[in-house]
This record gives structure tokens, sequence and C-alpha cells, in this order.
């Protein structure tokens, strides 16, 4: 039933279509033989003054559009450029550029930074506030009298595109730079980041074949005609473009341009030059008055293209002098030129509605095409899946292997995806780069089932270059709200492929799913309200006591966040913490809590209160910088309750990721006078070797072993004891987290366990009511 669907709807498809083109070829005769007659009683008297306007009205609305679609992928370009170097920027820790920083160390945190984006630049550099800068090449000098530099210190803050020149250098001649602030700056810090690589390199996004490369010129200037780049690196124009107009331009045109690059103006001018006629075109990079809500106002930048006239006009010419030549042959055999130039019409209109379903890489149908046909299949039966499939990093493969072998890899994989679906009732197309969509039949077969094999059959082919990559997989389910139409099923689709990789479990297929949107949702809202949160003392510590086996008494408490919002009350922190966490603003969150603890201390020390030592967790993602210890150890220098009173928790999955700098960071945390604890022990990898390897002072017992999926069993029981053992014979200390029974209490008091921390003891609470519990 479905392929006879199929079918007729094609057929009624291609009826409508066939018609279409029909009364269009009647009407493109009927408006040819028109002009053909104009042109033929006219053309003795009018031909050159007609010529002549026809030409170069053709000329310069040719060089426009390809001009235009030049300054658009520029744009592009220059904004994937800049959002790499922010990328750079947000990917360092504040620590890495403090004032006190040794310059090889920020010239190594500047090379890892550009190693960790595939070296998209040839140079990075710190900008400082006086206006010098530090490469990663370990080399500083001063900038301060570039203007682009003097402007960019003097207001960072605009998100305008800032690309300039800067001077020749003794060996590796004039560079461009593009610059864009440091998130972590201040007055006295580095306050911007540079990437920067030759001019030559710069100059190849110039270069086009638009009218034959040896043809045209392009040049990227600033509004005030000062050269950032060109077309031919070899042999730049060395004079503002102002100056080499004036050659061959009167002063009013000259006025007339300049105001235009000043305001952001574009036009196409046909100018004689000093040896030959050309065409000119000039441009914004962005285009937009200079108003709020804009972030590309009042651009800078200005693109300019110069083309010979003659090799623009010289294909019009042939064409119009060759339409003139055949005009009395045509005219004598109009009934059979007509009837001929009907079905031809009607012929490459088919093929260029063909043309413009198809994707030319591949030959898989495009988006445009897919929804149609997929509208269709949908009228007559609703239980159909859109899945959405994307390759992982493929700019990577990119980079890496070069268009040619990654356009081979494209259409091998379309041929793949083509190859399992069933052609009369499913549907596949390329949406764009390396996203591909698919209409699969949900009546009987099992979705996750089907996409896993075509998953693996991708997996198992062999691609050009011995490439390798992962994909990830976005499913929307139709029958599950039959009101949705394709193109919402399409974005909800990408929205959950997106999220593909970066869940719990690093799952590669997902399916939409109402209450995970809502979830992203909610995670964004968040996120995007987590700075203010902070500077409104929102995030604030609770504590957790734990008991002393031997004594029966409260021997420490555990720090944990909570985000008391005034507008939404308490907000758990299973809602931000992951959010947080995979943005890595987990980092100030948790610096926001030691400083709560220190204050606390403090506050007992002070007042002579009873205290008991406190212990503090650090994320994963601190460790991505050496120094960030630096920052505690600032913060707890500042306070003189005895700092042993301080815990501070590492989790074994970091333990077990880098043994050099888990030693150095014990031991960073030791000569801070803090006491250092293995948090969550057994929930990963650990071995009893970690125990031995590390120099923790305690080891917290992860609540898995008494919450297993087989309960608190002998199994668990005898591992407990054992590894209580073994601690205890190297002199470390025992915590066991998570209890909540009386039995665990009793077995752990036997077992010698030194510390036991859960709900049966105390639930997390604010300082005043851990106090109350503290002191009864």
């Amino acid at each position: 039933m479905a392929l006879k669907t199929l079918k007729e709807g094609s057929k009624l498809i291609f009826s409508q279509e066939t018609k279409a083109l029909r009364r269009f070829g009647v009407i493109v005769v009927v408006c040819v033989l028109f002009i053909v007659l104009v042109v033929f009683t006219v053309s003795h008297y009018t031909y050159d003054t007609s010529a002549t306007r026809y030409f170069q009205q053709q000329s310069t609305d040719s060089l426009t559009e390809v001009s235009d679609q030049l300054v658009s992928g520029l744009a592009d370009s220059l904004d994937a450029k800049r959002g790499i170097l922010t990328l750079a920027a947000y990917s360092l820790n504040e620590g890495d550029f403090d004032k006190d920083g040794h310059y090889d160390d920020i010239a190594k945190s500047l090379t890892d930074a550009n190693s960790t984006l595939g070296n998209q630049f040839d140079h990075l550099e710190a900008l400082y506030s006086d206006g010098h800068i530090l490469t990663s090449t370990g080399n500083e000098f001063d900038m301060s009298s570039d203007e682009l530099i003097q402007t960019f210190l003097a207001d960072p803050t605009p998100p305008e595109l800032s690309v300039g020149k800067v001077a020749a250098e003794p060996k590796s001649g004039q560079r461009v730079f593009f610059v864009v602030p440091y998130p972590y700056a201040n007055n006295d810090d580095i306050v911007g980041l540079i990437g920067s690589f030759p001019l030559s390199e710069f100059s190849k996004l110039l270069e086009t074949n638009i009218f034959g490369a040896i043809n045209n010129y392009v040049v990227l200037s600033r509004s005030d005609g000062a050269i950032v780049a060109d077309s031919d690196a070899e042999q730049s124009m060395k004079r503002p473009v102002f100056e080499v107009f004036a050659s061959f331009m009167d002063t009013e045109m000259l006025t007339e341009v300049s105001q235009d690059f000043a305001v952001g103006n574009s036009r196409t001018l046909d100018v004689a030059g000093p040896s030959t006629e050309f065409l000119l075109y000039y441009a914004p990079i962005y285009s937009g008055q200079a108003v709020d809500g804009n972030p590309y106002a009042a651009s800078n930048l200005r693109l300019m293209v110069m083309v010979r006239a003659d090799v623009v006009r010289q294909n019009i010419q042939s064409l119009f002098d060759e339409s003139r030549t055949l005009l009395y042959a045509i005219l004598a055999l109009f009934g059979v030129a007509l009837a001929g130039f009907v079905l031809v019409s009607i012929a490459s209109l088919g093929r260029s509605s063909r043309l413009s379903s198809t994707d030319e890489l591949t030959g898989l149908t495009n988006r445009k095409r897919f929804e149609k046909d997929a509208r269709l299949l949908l009228h007559h039966n609703w239980r159909y899946a859109v899945v959405s499939m994307d390759i992982r990093h493929f700019h990577l493969l990119n980079d890496a292997l070069g268009h040619r072998v990654a356009d081979e890899v494209l259409a091998q994989v379309a041929h793949i995806l083509e190859a399992a679906i069933n052609k009369d009732t499913e549907l596949v197309c390329r949406d764009h780069a390396d996203l591909f969509l698919l209409l699969l039949d949900n009546t009987h077969d099992d979705i996750f089932a089907r996409v896993k094999m075509i998953q693996t059959a991708l997996k198992n082919c062999r691609y050009p270059g011995n490439s390798k990559f992962a994909v990830t997989w976005g499913i929307y389910k139709m029958d599950a709200d039959g009101n949705v139409g394709i193109h919402v099923a399409i974005d909800d689709a990408i929205e959950v492929q997106g999220r593909a990789g970066k869940e719990e479990g690093d799952a590669n297929i997902v399916f939409f799913d109402r209450k995970l949107k809502d979830k992203h949702a909610r995670e964004g809202q968040l996120e995007r309200r987590a700075l203010a949160a902070l500077e409104n003392n929102e995030f604030v510590a609770y504590y957790q006591l734990k008991r002393g086996m031997a004594t029966d008494e409260w021997v420490g408490a555990e720090a944990l966040v909570r985000w008391i919002s005034p507008e939404e009350g308490m907000i758990s922190p299973g809602a931000f913490i992951p959010p947080f966490e995979r943005s890595g603003f987990i980092t100030e969150v948790d610096l926001c809590v030691f400083r709560h603890v220190c204050d606390d201390l403090q506050a007992l020390y002070d007042a002579g209160e009873k205290m008991v030592p406190a212990s503090v967790n650090l994320s994963k993602r601190h460790f991505v910088s050496d120094t960030f210890l630096d920052r505690y150890e600032s913060i707890l220098s500042s306070y003189t309750f005895p700092h042993e009173l301080i815990e501070i928790e590492i989790t074994e999955s970091v333990a077990l990721e880098n043994d050099d700098m888990m030693h150095a960071c014990i031991d960073f945390v030791h000569r801070m006078g803090c006491l250092c604890a293995l948090d969550d022990f057994g929930s990963g990898d650990a071995t009893f070797n970690m125990i031995k390897e590390f120099d923790f002072d305690i080891i917290k017992l992860d609540r898995s072993f008494f919450m297993g999926s087989n309960g608190f069993d002998d199994v668990a029981r005898l591992i407990v004891e054992s590894l209580i053992d073994l601690a205890h014979k190297l002199n470390k200390k025992v915590v066991a987290e998570g209890i909540e029974d009386e039995d665990q209490v009793n077995f752990l008091r036997e077992a010698g366990c030194d510390v036991v921390q859960g709900f049966y003891f105390a639930r997390p609470l604010p300082l005043e009511d851990t106090l109350k519990l503290l002191n009864e």
C-alpha cells in the first residue's frame, strides 16, 4: 500500500510539474518572439547605443552578483576565525594569565590553546593593557601605536570583528591578526587574545577565480582606505586605495567613494583606469547601520573587487553578436524554431528541476525535495521516524585529509545510507555539510535496531584515506505526536542529535523526548543565570555531619553546594551541577563554596566555638590546568584558623587519569596544611594499588559498595573489610559514605571503619542547623 501510495504520489507530482513547465514554456516562447521582433525592428537604428547600455548593465550586475557571494563567503570565514579565537580565549584558565605569571608559562598556555584548536593560527599572542604583546614563541613587542589595538584597548566589549595588519617582521614578513577580549581580564592583567598568521596565507581567503583568476584583484581594506590584505600577496598595493583611485577618478567621484567607504555603502562602478577600463565593486563585510542591537554595526572592513571590463563583457558581447547574426534565420524558420524552442525549454526546465532537487556531491535528494516527498508519505501514514545523522568532528577529517578525500567519504556514506533504506517507502537526503536525514518506516521495525544496523554498516566500511570517524543520531518518532509537521520533526531530530555524545553514558543515539527538551531548556536557563547568581551570593554551603565510630561523636562535615534562588527557592543540585560540569562553570562554584567554608570556620574559630574538619570537593574540570590550586592557596592564606580543618576531596576518576599531576596536586594540598581525601573510591576502575601509590590521608568508600544491585551482600562486606584493613595498615583513615540503615552502621563499626557519613546520622543542613546538631 505504501509503495502504491508513493508511486501514485510521484506521478501526481510529476504531472503537476510537467503542466507547470508547459505553461512556463509557452510564456517563454511568446516573450522571446516579442523580443525578437522588437530587436529586428530597431536593431539598425539603436544597436550601438543599446548594446553599450546592455553591456554595462549586465557587466555590473554580473560583477555585483558574484562579488556579493564573495563578501558573504569572506564574512563567514572571518567569523569562523574569530569564533575559533574566542574558543581559544575561553579554553584558557584565569590563572594562566595572572599579572605575576612567567612569560614561559604564558607562552606555553598560548601554544597549548592553539594546538587544542588545530593550530588554526600561526601564532597566538597575549595582549596587555599597555599595548605590549607576548607571542606563543616567547617574544614580546609593542603594538600600542597600532590604530586597531588602540581602539580595542579603549573599548574591548563590542562583539565586532577586529582584524588588522602589523608591520613587517624581520623573518616572517607582514602578518594579519585577529583580536578578541580575554574573558578573565582585569585592569592589571592581559586584556585580549590575538591570533595571527602571514599576510600571504590570509590573502588566500581573497583568491577567487571569477572571470579567470588572473583577470581580477581583490582587496580587503579599512574604511579609511588602508589595506589589510589583497589577493596578490606578491604584488600587494602599497598605498591606501584612495591614493590609487585619485589617478583615474575626478574629485567628485573620489569624494563619493570615500564617503561610501566611511558609512558602509556598496556600489559597482565602471572606471577608466590608467591603461584600461575596469569594473570596480566595493562593499562592507557586514552591512547595517550603527544602531543598538546590531552586533556588526559600523564594521570597519571593506571588500573591493577590480576586474577588467572587457573580460566581463566578452561573453555578453559574443552572445549579443551571435543573436544579431542569427536573427534573420530565426525569423525565417519561425515555425520550426518555435516548436524546437518549446521542446528544448521544457527539457531544460525539467533538468533544472531535477538538479534543483539533487545534492550534486552525493547524488541524494536535497532537504527541500526530502520535505516535499515526506509530506506525501506522511499524508497517508504517520507511522514514520525522522532520523538525523551527523559525522562527529568532520571538520578535523576535512583538515587532515583535504576536501577531495573528505568529499569522497561523504559520497560513500551517502551510498551506504541509500542502500540501507527501502526506496519505495523510505527517504534519505543530505541536508548540508556532513548532516544527513532519513525517513524510516516505523510501522513494524524497531527503529533503534535499524539505526544500530546502519551504524554497524558505516563502521565496517573501508573509507578513502583509511579515515575513521564516529556518528551521532537523533530520532523523532512521528507517531508520538501526529499533528507535528515534517519541518518541526526534522528540527527536533537535529536538536537531540546535537546532544548525542554529550549526555550521561556518552550515548550516540538519542530519541526526542519532550521531557528531555524541557530538561535542556531548563539547563540552558540555569547556565544563563549562573554568573548573576554567583555575584548575588545565591550559592551557599550546606554541611553533612560525619560520625566517628570509635567515639560515637561528630568528627567532621562535608560541605555541599546549594543554590538558593530569590525567585525559585532551593534549586536541586541535580539540575544545575551536570550542566555546570559540562560548561566548566562548576570550578567557580567550587571556589565559592570553599570561601564560604573558610568564612564559617574562621567565625567559629574567632568565637571559640566547637569545630570539626570540613571537607570540600574539587570538580574534575579544575584539572585542565596544573596551577588551579594557586587560587585555593591564595584564598586560604588570608585565614588564621588551623588549616588542617580543611579536607580537599579528589574523585577517583581524576586520580586515574594523570599520575604525575595527581602526585603534584596532593603534595600542594599538604603544603597548604590541609588534608587530602580520595573520594568515590570504588565507583570506577580503582585498584588496591591506588591506595598505596598516592599519599591520600583519607579514603572515602563509594556508596555503591552499600547500595549495589545485590544489596550489601557478603561479597561487598568482604571487599569493604579488606579495604578498611589495607587502608589502616597504610596509616590512612576510612570514611564510608551513603550509609542509610543500622545494619550497615553496625557492620562498619565492627570492621573498624573510622568515620560514617549518610542519612542515617545526618542530612545536609544549613550552618545554623548543623551547629545545633553539633552541640547537642
